[in-house]
């Protein structure tokens, strides 16, 4: 077929309206229909219906199965500990600060109350340190290291970093705290 004949038929494909129109990476086009798809040459043939093999042994679990087996451990912690109603009531509270005031004045709060005495500093003291655990964790062989891995104080680590990283911390610990706010509503709740 001659580039004049193929791009006669192509103009009169593209101006058919009874078919969607797929583009693939070599910006050729191919029209599907409902009931079939026509592939290109140049795309492989997969099925999605065929996953590959899993191996259930050396797969690493998920981020966010990471972040519910962290905050489960963390929980499963407190469970026999005075303070763990006081606990429950600030992790709840935490995210919304977090959203309203950023990370970093969220965390210099926590730090400001862990200094208190009784219950109430051990339960902003343990909170801390959960959120600070999870952010800053190392890498460890089978899960992913933290935003700051390694950093030895949140709050510095924080303060010491760009706007990039502290976006990224915010959001991980947003994410953290929907889990430790979960396992704390559903073991350490004695109402």
């Amino acid at each position: 077929m001659n580039k004049k004949n193929k791009h006669q038929q192509m103009r009169h494909i593209q101006s058919t309206p009874s078919q969607p129109t797929v583009r693939n990476s070599e910006s050729s086009t191919v029209r599907t229909s409902a009931h079939a798809t026509v592939p290109s040459a140049a795309q492989p043939k997969t099925t999605p219906s065929q996953p590959g093999p899993r191996n259930s042994t050396t797969s690493r679990p998920t981020l966010e199965q990471q972040r519910a087996a962290h905050a489960l451990n963390a929980v499963r912690e407190l469970a026999a500990a005075p303070f763990a109603k006081e606990y429950s009531s600030y992790v709840e509270s935490l995210p919304a600060t977090i959203v309203m005031n950023g990370l970093g004045q969220a965390c210099a709060t926590l730090l400001a109350a862990a200094n208190g005495s009784g219950d109430r500093g051990h339960a902003y003291s343990a909170l801390h340190g959960h959120l600070q655990s999870w952010v800053c964790r190392p890498a460890s062989p089978g899960n992913a290291e933290g935003v700051y891995p390694g950093a030895d104080s949140l709050i510095d680590a924080i303060v010491q970093n760009g706007q990039s990283k502290y976006v990224h911390a915010q959001a991980e610990a947003l994410a953290y705290l929907v889990w430790l706010k979960k396992f704390s509503q559903a073991f350490l709740r004695k109402d």
